[in-house]
């Protein structure tokens, strides 16, 4: 009986990882590289690098210049910076419902206008909503996440020798064997990141795919169900009456000065300039495990503290937590590069398990043209997706700055890599493919510091010694990945492809 379960269980854990396999490979990657989005977003806008410190007289003017230009505005929303983040990001909707945001000086409240591009938010994003619409998008990458919890289980249930696997490595056995015990032990050391990573950001869309319970407890009152669950102020209705708001900045310094413990990360106005404004204050994120740690709620024109918004249930707390584990903002360096490594770790373990199954089957005979399927797709994704990242970032620091839709192309660049990747390997001698692939990759990522330099960028290795750390950082980790796509693609060539499947 127990062999029988094994059985199916190792059944399940091969097909069901393969199935989705390769959008997991891609959500696990761009989910890692999203623990630094701000850094990202950054080195792909050097022209951030001296922005002014923060005054929060800045906020003033942003609002002075949002009332003459946004008026039909309902609601107003500042992001503070921090450590992370240099600027101001203002956002509002106008009257006809069209988006509007701006990254404003920290110091001035002024504009500015760097170079078009996603940064850090495109892997964000597709870690998500991988190229799909929004609500499509996050539904598959939901059944992916349902899919790779099914597997980790099964993969536990199928490995009787769960942790001694964990310390055999056997890389000059055949490579069967070799892949087995890399992808054990990357399944091993990572196993309550995996769980938890898995878990928690399928709870962050639990509404999403079960709506029901919510919507029968809220009598369908969509608004009234989300305005409670993310602990947003009570709705209410403008008087229709223009007043002369408050001083944000007064405000912020008011609550600054009398509560130590509180660090303003998040501001929301509403009904901006009418005589029922709301000024929201939201406690910064990055204090602590929950994503909503409190907010502060005041009139928007005499300043009169209405509530305050700290308490919580126990049950919207812990969504809070879970969601704060996942994007793990409250990470100090250390313990965020302890993140992206994990990261790296679940990236290579689904890796390594799609390789697994072509060597496997390749030794047993039964490649066929379903083999031929997978190996086409694995070097699309397993070297496709990190040729596509290399893109991305070259088209950042190539492309003219005042082109008009430099971030669609940045992004066009990335997809046609893939693309591009994936024509290589069907029509390519398989031998070639990997070396030739892994080889550009380093190539590119070698470039990127070059281009820094070249380009007068600040943190180019043309000046480590007056580098910002952020951009530093983002240089070595570009030489870094270039060593190990280097390395790997030396071995491929050495070796005549021996540490692959041919």
């Amino acid at each position: 009986m127990k062999a029988g379960i094994r059985q199916s269980a190792a059944w399940l854990h091969s097909w069901g990882g393969l199935v989705l396999g390769w959008l997991c490979f891609a959500i696990f990657l761009t989910g890692t590289l999203a623990y630094y989005r701000p850094e990202i977003s950054l080195w792909m806008r050097p022209e951030l690098a001296q922005t002014n410190l923060f005054d929060p007289t800045a906020l003033d003017h942003i609002a002075d210049d949002l009332a003459r230009t946004a008026q039909d505005a309902q609601m107003w929303q500042f992001n503070l910076p921090d450590d992370r983040h240099r600027t101001i990001r203002v956002f509002y909707t106008d009257a006809a419902g069209t988006y509007h945001s701006s990254l404003r000086d920290p110091g001035t409240g002024q504009i500015l206008y760097p170079r078009d591009t996603e940064g850090g938010d495109f892997f964000y994003r597709f870690h998500f909503e991988l190229m799909f619409a929004p609500t499509s998008g996050r539904i598959v990458s939901g059944i992916c996440a349902m899919f790779m919890l099914v597997a980790i289980i099964s993969g536990i249930i199928t490995h009787r020798r769960f942790f001694r696997d964990f310390f055999t490595f056997r890389p000059a056995s055949n490579p069967q064997r070799s892949w087995l015990d890399g992808h054990n032990i990357l399944g091993v050391v990572g196993l309550p990141f995996h769980i938890l990573i898995i878990y928690s950001g399928l709870a962050t869309l639990m509404f999403l795919y079960m709506p029901w319970g919510a919507w029968v407890a809220y009598g369908g009152d969509r608004a009234a169900f989300f305005t409670e669950a993310y602990d947003s102020a009570p709705p209410n209705e403008p008087a229709g009456e223009q007043a002369e708001m408050v001083l944000l900045s007064d405000n912020l310094l008011r609550f600054q000065n009398s509560m130590a413990d509180f660090t303003p990360g998040r501001l929301v106005i509403n009904h901006p300039g009418d005589a029922n404004a709301t000024i929201q204050v939201f406690a910064s994120e990055t204090g602590g495990l929950s994503v909503r740690p409190g907010s502060i709620l005041i009139d928007g024109v005499n300043g009169t503290e209405l509530s305050r918004r700290f308490e919580t249930s126990t049950v919207r707390e812990s969504w809070n937590v879970i969601y704060g584990l996942h994007l793990g903002r409250f990470a100090d360096p250390v313990f965020r590069f302890v993140l992206f490594v994990m990261g790296l770790g679940g990236t290579a373990m689904v890796g390594t398990g799609l390789i697994l199954w072509s060597v496997k089957r390749q030794r047993n005979g039964a490649f066929g043209r379903g083999g031929r399927i997978v190996h086409v797709l694995n070097v699309a994704t397993l070297a496709g997706l990190p040729l596509a990242v290399a893109v991305f970032f070259t088209a950042n620091r190539l492309l003219p700055t005042d082109i008009a839709g430099r971030a669609g192309y940045e992004v066009t660049g990335f997809y046609l890599a893939v693309g591009a990747a994936l024509a290589y390997a069907m029509f390519c001698p398989a031998r070639r493919i990997w070396r030739d692939l892994f080889a550009l990759i380093a190539g590119l990522f070698l470039m990127l510091p070059v281009f820094g330099g070249i380009l007068g960028f600040q943190g180019g290795i043309s000046d480590l010694s007056d580098a910002d750390t952020v951009f530093l950082w983002m240089d070595i980790s570009m030489l870094i990945a270039a060593g190990a796509s280097g390395a790997l693609a030396w071995r491929l060539h050495v070796k005549g492809n021996r540490a692959s499947y041919r």
